[in-house]
Parts: structure tokens; C-alpha cells; sequence
């Protein structure tokens, strides 16, 4: 089974759907999940808020997202994946944040990959998971990437970042390299890709390194872009380890 098609059942009530541009609905592959719903972004401000809401507790401070990224480089350009499901799923404190009421069906999870200047190739930029024990960040990515006729999926990410976890789980992260020069969090961050051509193979990590341990980190991010034998392997982060499998 490819990366893309792993680990995408949802239990009602939640819903798989995209949210995105008219212009694009078309472009889309709903096959694998006909009754799935298309919000257009120009006629769903109620989804359009609650997703920014979304960003926002995930994503406060600078990492927040401005309103003119999300309508210019978000929803015009492309879509995104969420998986919806009754309001009252989500605890009082989450309700809030996003202002929605227990009749009301609320963001579970979410996810936006931009298409980028090679055909089949996307870049990981944000995933949300609002409910926890679900597993509905590597639900949501996989469904997303698997609509969008995604073939291999790049991103950056952080070191310490939990989201490793989800990752890792749709495929092997190769590493890639450092991230270009002006990123936040550019010390602790790296780009990775995964291969959703292929059938994954899922090795058990051969080498587990401190997450606060930066230099063997780097070099090993070297290594990975010199020779592309290394990757970080599930679970990805545990807390304290990152774990990886390096090709003899």
C-alpha cells in the first residue's frame, strides 16, 4: 500500500471534504471517497473562519496565519483537506476558540499541501488536529494528498515537532536538507520528503538521537543530502529521541 492510500477510514460521524477555489473543484479525485462535501471558498465564510480559528490555537503568534496567505496562497491556488464532525466532540476550551456551539459541525483536523512547479509535487504547509486519540492528523494528510493526485509530498518540519509522529506514519521521511534562509524556527528545522509513488517500506529505526542534540542532527541532514540514505522513521518523536534509519 503507497503512503497516500494508508490509514483512511473515518467513523461516522466525521467527514472527509475539501475547501478550495470553484475553479478547482474539478481537478480533484474524489473517487476513493465519493460522498465527501466541496466547501468553495468565495461562498463559505462560516469555513473559511472556523479554519483561521483552527490555525490560530494551532499556529499562535508568528506562526499565525494572515488572512491575504490565506486567500492568495491557500484557498485561490489550491484546496484544503478537513475532516468535520459534530461540535460537541471537542472539549469546552476548543469550542470556544472556534466559536461554534454543540449543534454545529465543527474543524476535527485539517490540512493544506501547495502545489508547486513540478507536476505531482506538493508542499506540506500546515496540519491540524483539534481532536486527540484519533489519529486524524495522519488521516486528514493522507486523505489530502491522496485527492490532490499527490505523488510525493515534501514540507519542513521541526525536530521536537509531535507532528513527526503523523508523518512518519505515511510514509519513511527522507531527509532532504536545511531549509532556506529565513524560517523562525530555522536552527531546529529541516526539509523532508516522502515517496507516495512506491510501496513503503517501514523499517525499524537503526539510530535514535537526542532532539536537543543539533550538531549530530545537522550532520546527519547533511549526510541525508549528500548520499539520500537517511530517513526518520515511525514513531518519529517520542519526547526526547528522534528516531531514524540510515541505508548501509
Amino acid at each position: 500500500m503507497s503512503g497516500a492510500d494508508a490509514d483512511t477510514r473515518l467513523d461516522p460521524p466525521l467527514e472527509f471534504g475539501m475547501f478550495g477555489s470553484a475553479a478547482h473543484r474539478d481537478r480533484l479525485d474524489f473517487s476513493a471517497w465519493p460522498s465527501s462535501k466541496f466547501w468553495e471558498a468565495e461562498y463559505s465564510p462560516e469555513m473559511a473562519r472556523q479554519y483561521r480559528a483552527a490555525n490560530r490555537v494551532r499556529f499562535p503568534g508568528p506562526l499565525a496565519l494572515p488572512g491575504w496567505v490565506f486567500c492568495d496562497l491557500f484557498v485561490l491556488p489550491a484546496a484544503i483537506g478537513v475532516v468535520t464532525g459534530p461540535a460537541d466532540l471537542l472539549d469546552d476550551e476548543m469550542r470556544g476558540a472556534l466559536q461554534v456551539t454543540s449543534p454545529e459541525r465543527a474543524i476535527m483536523a485539517a490540512y493544506y499541501a501547495a502545489p508547486t512547479l513540478t507536476p505531482g509535487v506538493f508542499v506540506g504547509v500546515s496540519l491540524i488536529s483539534l481532536l486527540s486519540g484519533r489519529g486524524l492528523g495522519r488521516v486528514v494528510k493522507s486523505m489530502t494528498l491522496q485527492t490532490l493526485g499527490a505523488s510525493v509530498q515534501r514540507g519542513v518540519a521541526q525536530w521536537s515537532n509531535w507532528s513527526l509522529r503523523s508523518h512518519a506514519k505515511i510514509g519513511p521521511m527522507r531527509l532532504v536538507g536545511r531549509v532556506p534562509s529565513g524560517h523562525a524556527l530555522e536552527h531546529k528545522s529541516f526539509v523532508y520528503e516522502i515517496d507516495l509513488r512506491r510501496e513503503q517500506f517501514h523499517p525499524e529505526a537503526n539510530l535514535r538521537v537526542p532532539v536537543d542534540d543539533l550538531e549530530a542532527l545537522g550532520g546527519l541532514l547533511d549526510r541525508g543530502r549528500a548520499h539520500g540514505d537517511v530517513f526518520i522513521v515511525s514513531p518519529g518523536f517520542d519526547g526526547h529521541y528522534v528516531h531514524l534509519f540510515v541505508e548501509k
